[in-house]
């Protein structure tokens, strides 16, 4: 019987508006938190100061999260490969990644660095999504197979 590969295609990228109101709502909350916990008043007001200032900051555009590449080829080999400037990364996908209905979350080695990419359902079309998630169901259980 022939093990099953995934096919290779490229998925274009844009923005999230849930991560980006999960951040807010996680800052939010440790602001409203932050002045109930056991703190000196000294450590409590320095944090509401740095969260507030970053908040700001982020609303006037200074300062920004790493933001995604604008799209990811995804290879049948585990392997993911996307542009990054002048340069063209390649990088293994780990099998402690993350594939969730309404998340994917890449966890990537490209022998130079590690890292992840975040992959929320609004941030491509419902079927690149789907595709994500079958590729990444394909190489994982794969993977998972050949380190055991």
């Amino acid at each position: 019987m022939t093990a099953r590969r995934a096919q290779p295609f490229s998925v274009r990228l844009r923005a999230s508006r849930s991560l980006l109101f999960w951040v807010w709502a996680a800052h939010g909350a440790a602001l409203l938190v932050l002045p109930a916990l056991p703190l000196p008043a000294m450590a409590a007001g320095a944090g509401w100061v740095a969260l507030s200032l970053f908040l700001s900051l982020r609303v006037r555009g200074a300062t920004s999260w790493r933001q995604p590449p604008p799209s990811v080829d995804l290879l049948p080999d585990g392997h993911i490969e996307w542009q990054d400037g002048t340069e063209l990364v390649r990088a293994r996908v780990l099998p402690h990644s993350l594939r969730l209905p309404w998340i994917c979350i890449i966890v990537w080695d490209s022998g130079r660095s590690r890292g992840r990419l975040v992959l929320a359902r609004d941030m491509l079309d419902a079927d690149g999504f789907r595709r994500v998630r079958v590729w990444l169901k394909l190489n994982l259980s794969e993977s998972d197979v050949a380190a055991a």
